[in-house]
C-alpha cells in the first residue's frame, strides 16, 4: 500500500477502492469482500458500517494495522485466519491455523442430520412428512384476535415450538476441529448430548473456546482422540458425523497455496488418493452405532464413486444416498447400520 503521506488524504471509501485493485492484481478471488472484511477489522467495526463512513479520513493508527493485514492477505493468509473468525450456519465460530477454514459445504452435512431427525419425529408421532415449503410455512401458527377497546379483529402470529427441543439423541463428530459440527446441531437440538474428537489438542481448545461462546459447553465433551481410539467399547451413537481429511496427497501440487501452506494439512489430506481415513472410519463405524444408527460424512466429489466402492464392501453399513451441495457436486454421503 503506497504511503498515505504521499497521498491526498485517505478516507474509507479510498482504502477500499485501492485495495480492492491491489487484490485484484494479486489474484484474490473476492477482493472488494476482503478489502471490507480486514478493513472492518482495522476499525474494530461491523463491515455494514463502513458504508456509512465512506468520506471518513482513517487514523494513523487503523492505517497502520490495515496495512499490514494487506500485505498478509496478498502473500496468501486466508482472510479467516487473519480475522480471527469464520461465519458457518450464521454463527460466527473463532479459528486460528490450527483448524481448518470453515466451508458453506458442510453445512449440507448439518442440514441432512436435521432432515432425517426431523423426519424420524414425524414418522413417531404419526405425522406426513411435509415438503421443504410446507414447512417452512409452518414455523408459525395463526388466530384472529379482536381488540377489546376498538373492536377490530386482526390475524395475531403465533411462533410454533421447536419441533427438534425434545429429541434426545447422541451424536459423535469425528474431527471436529474448530467444532462447528456439534456447536452448530447443538443450537438445533437442545436436548442431545454430544461426543466431539479431533487428534490435535490446540484445534480442540480452539472448539471448546466456541462452544463456550455459544453457551453448548455443557452438551458437548470434547476428546483428543485418533478417530474411536478414546471411545470406550461400550459407548455407542444414534449419530456419527464427520467432515474428514479427504484430499489425496496427489493432489497437493494443484491446490490453491492459500490452502496448502496455510491450513493444516493434518485435517486436509488423507492418503495418496483421499481415501484412508474414511476407509477407515466406514470399518469401524458401525460397532459404535446403535441399531439402525445413521452415519454421514463429507467428501470430495472427486473420490465419490471410489468411496462408494469402498462402502459397498462394508457388510454393516447400508448406503442411503449422496446430497448433493449448491453447485450440484456430490458431497454428503448418507449410510445407515444395518444390524
Amino acid at each position: 500500500m503506497p504511503d498515505p503521506q504521499e497521498q491526498d488524504v485517505w478516507t474509507v471509501g479510498r482504502l477500499l477502492k485501492w485495495t480492492a485493485d491491489y487484490f485484484a492484481q494479486h489474484g484474490i478471488d473476492t477482493p472488494r469482500l476482503d478489502a471490507d472484511v480486514l478493513l472492518a477489522k482495522a476499525m474494530n467495526c461491523e463491515r455494514i458500517g463502513l458504508y456509512t463512513r465512506f468520506t471518513e479520513v482513517a487514523s494513523d493508527n487503523v492505517r497502520t494495522v490495515y496495512r499490514d493485514l494487506v500485505k498478509r492477505r496478498a502473500s496468501g493468509t486466508p482472510t479467516a485466519y487473519l480475522i480471527g473468525e469464520k461465519e458457518f450456519y450464521s454463527l460466527s465460530f473463532k479459528v486460528t491455523s490450527d483448524t481448518l477454514i470453515p466451508r458453506p459445504e458442510t453445512e449440507h452435512l448439518i442440514i441432512e442430520t436435521l432432515d432425517i431427525i426431523k423426519k424420524q419425529e414425524l414418522r413417531e408421532e404419526g405425522q406426513e412428512e411435509k415438503t421443504e415449503s410446507e414447512d417452512a410455512s409452518d414455523s408459525s401458527s395463526e388466530d384472529s384476535v379482536t381488540d377489546s377497546e376498538t373492536g377490530e379483529t386482526y390475524i395475531k402470529f403465533i411462533p410454533r415450538a421447536n419441533p427438534l427441543q425434545n429429541v434426545k439423541l447422541d451424536i459423535l463428530d469425528i474431527g471436529t476441529g474448530s467444532g462447528i459440527i456439534p456447536i452448530t446441531l447443538a443450537k438445533q437440538l437442545p436436548s442431545c448430548q454430544f461426543v466431539a474428537v479431533d487428534i490435535s489438542q490446540p484445534a480442540l481448545e480452539v472448539a471448546k473456546f466456541n462452544a463456550k461462546t455459544h453457551e453448548v459447553s455443557d452438551r458437548i465433551e470434547f476428546r483428543c482422540s485418533d478417530l474411536f481410539s478414546a471411545i470406550k467399547p461400550e459407548e455407542k451413537f444414534d449419530f456419527i458425523l464427520s467432515n474428514p481429511p479427504y484430499i489425496g496427497e496427489e493432489e497437493r501440487s494443484t491446490l490453491d497455496a492459500s490452502v496448502r501452506d496455510f491450513e493444516p494439512s493434518v485435517a486436509l489430506f488423507s492418503g495418496p488418493k483421499g481415501t484412508d481415513l474414511i476407509e477407515k472410519i466406514l470399518a469401524q463405524t458401525p460397532d459404535r452405532l446403535k441399531p439402525d444408527g445413521w452415519l454421514l460424512f463429507e467428501l470430495s466429489p472427486i473420490i465419490h464413486d471410489q468411496v462408494l466402492d469402498i462402502l459397498s464392501r462394508a457388510p454393516k453399513l447400508t448406503y442411503i444416498k449422496t446430497a448433493c451441495d449448491f453447485a450440484g457436486l456430490k458431497r454428503v454421503v448418507v449410510c445407515r447400520n444395518n444390524r
